[in-house]
C-alpha cells in the first residue's frame, strides 16, 4: 500500500496460525459487527420514536448508542481485511486515509460509550437516592450540555491522531487500524486508567450509598413511614421504577467491566512482556471488548419492559404479516402478487390503493406434487 503508515516493533504475533482459526476468526468479525450496527440502529429507533424516552435518561441512552453504533461502524471496516487470509501486516485495503480515520473514530466511540454509562450511573444514582431534586438536577438542557461537552473534549484529546501527533498503523491481530501510542506506549495506560478508574469508583460509591437508601427506606416502610414517595417523578416512573432502572445501568456498568478487563491485560502483557503475545488472544480480548457495544442494548432490552415493548411494536410494523399470523405448523411461504401475476415479491400490507395484494400460500409438504393452493388472505 502507498503512503500507509506501519509499524513494525509491536509485540504481537501478527497472523492467525492456521486456516481453521482464520475462518472462525472472519465469522466473529462479521457476526460481532453485524449485531452491533443492527442492535444500536434498532435502539436509536426505539428511542428516537418513543415520547417517553425524550428526557434525560433517554437522551443519555441516545448518546451510548450513537457512540456503540460507531463502534460497530468502525468494527464493519474489519469485515475484509479478517477475510483477507494474508500472513501479513500490510492487508489494509482501505488506504491510509480510511486507517487514519478509524483509528480517531475507533477512540473517539469506546470513550464516549464508557463516558455515557458513567453519566446514566450518575443520573440513576440522583433518581433513586435523591428523587425530590431529580426533576431540577437532570434536565433535558442539563444533559444535553453534558452529553456535548462529553464528545466535544474527548474529540479534541484525539484530534492529535487526525493532525498526526501520535501516528498510526494497522494492527493485524486486530483487523483494524488503532494509534500506535494507544498500542505500545506506557504512557497510553495513563489515559486508560483516567476514564476507567473513575467507573469504578462511582459504580462502587453509587452503589454504596443507594444500598444504604434502599435499607433505610425498608426500614421506614416497615414502620408504616415510607422515606421515598412512591408517586411519579419526573424520570417518567414512581420510585420502584426509579430503582429498577439504577440496577439495569448498573449491570451495563459491570458488563464493561467485564468486557475490558481482558483487554487490559493483553495491553499489559504487550508492554511489559518481552515475548509476544499470541495473536488469537489478543484478537479475542480485543473483539470481547468491542461486543460490549452489543451487551449495552441486550441488557437494557432484557431489563426494561417499556423498551422491549416498544421494540416488539416496531417489530409487528415492519416483519411481514404472514410471518406474524401464521396458524398451526404447517410451513408456509409468503408471495406478493400484482394484477394476478404472482411474483416472489417481499411480503407487505395488501390494504390500499396501488399496493400489492398478499397472499399466504401454503405448501402441502405431505404431497409429492408442485401444485399450491391459497390459504388465506392477509
Amino acid at each position: 500500500m502507498d503512503n500507509f503508515t506501519k509499524d513494525d516493533n509491536f509485540s504481537f504475533a501478527y497472523a492467525c496460525p492456521n486456516d481453521v482459526v482464520c475462518l472462525l476468526e472472519v465469522t466473529v468479525v462479521i457476526a460481532v459487527s453485524f449485531l452491533v450496527v443492527t442492535s444500536n440502529i434498532t435502539s436509536l429507533v426505539v428511542l428516537v420514536s418513543t415520547p417517553s424516552f425524550r428526557n434525560g435518561h433517554g437522551y443519555l441512552l441516545m448518546s451510548l448508542s450513537v457512540a456503540d453504533l460507531l463502534v460497530g461502524g468502525v468494527a464493519v471496516l474489519s469485515i475484509y481485511p479478517s477475510a483477507d487470509f494474508q500472513d501479513t501486516a500490510y492487508t489494509w485495503p482501505y488506504g491510509d486515509t480510511v486507517c487514519l480515520i478509524a483509528a480517531y473514530a475507533g477512540q473517539l466511540a469506546l470513550i464516549n460509550s464508557g463516558l455515557a454509562l458513567l453519566a446514566l450511573s450518575i443520573e440513576r444514582y440522583i433518581a433513586v437516592a435523591h428523587p425530590l431534586k431529580y426533576a431540577s438536577l437532570v434536565t433535558k438542557k442539563t444533559v444535553s450540555i453534558v452529553i456535548t461537552v462529553c464528545w466535544i473534549v474527548s474529540a479534541s484529546v484525539f484530534i492529535t491522531i487526525l493532525l498526526g501527533i501520535l501516528p498510526h498503523s494497522y494492527a493485524p491481530q486486530f483487523y483494524i487500524c488503532q494509534s500506535v501510542y494507544a498500542m505500545t506506549s506506557l504512557l497510553s495506560l495513563v489515559p486508560t486508567f483516567a476514564a476507567v478508574l473513575p467507573c469504578f469508583i462511582i459504580m462502587l460509591v453509587t452503589s454504596a450509598i443507594v444500598g444504604r437508601k434502599l435499607k433505610e427506606s425498608a426500614r421506614r416502610r416497615a414502620a408504616m413511614a415510607p422515606a421515598i414517595p412512591e408517586s411519579s417523578n419526573s424520570s417518567g416512573g414512581t420510585a420502584q421504577n426509579s430503582i429498577k432502572l439504577y440496577r439495569t445501568v448498573r449491570i451495563m456498568m459491570i458488563a464493561i467491566c467485564f468486557h475490558l478487563c481482558p483487554f487490559l491485560i493483553v495491553r499489559f502483557l504487550t508492554i511489559f512482556h518481552e515475548e509476544s503475545v499470541p495473536q488469537v488472544i489478543s484478537f479475542a480480548a480485543y473483539w470481547w471488548m468491542i461486543s460490549n457495544s452489543l451487551v449495552n442494548t441486550v441488557i437494557y432490552y432484557i431489563k426494561n419492559t417499556k423498551y422491549r415493548d416498544r421494540v416488539h411494536e416496531l417489530a409487528a410494523k415492519l416483519v411481514p404479516s404472514c410471518f406474524r399470523d401464521l396458524e398451526g405448523r404447517l410451513p408456509c411461504t409468503c408471495w406478493c402478487s400484482r394484477s394476478r401475476n404472482t411474483l416472489p415479491y417481499s411480503c407487505g400490507s395488501s390494504g390500499g390503493s396501488g399496493r400489492p395484494n398478499v397472499e399466504l400460500i401454503v405448501v402441502k409438504t405431505e404431497e409429492l406434487q408442485d401444485t399450491v393452493s391459497p390459504f388465506r388472505k392477509i
